[in-house]
């Protein structure tokens, strides 16, 4: 699951985030949230970092 030091550490903040009181299985999913509604249909102004 976490390959890298980095990949890790995101997955050690996700756990606390969660503050779990007991392990399970798939403890990482949320089934209750649905992100479709909260997606922008507008794309973001985008500035290059190269004409900064």
């Amino acid at each position: 699951m976490a390959d890298t030091p980095c990949s890790l550490l995101g997955l050690v903040t996700v756990y606390e985030f969660k503050n779990l009181k007991a392990y399970h299985e798939y403890w990482w999913k949320e089934e209750k949230i649905d992100f479709r509604g909260k997606l922008s249909e507008e794309k973001p102004l985008y500035t290059s970092v190269i004409s900064q």
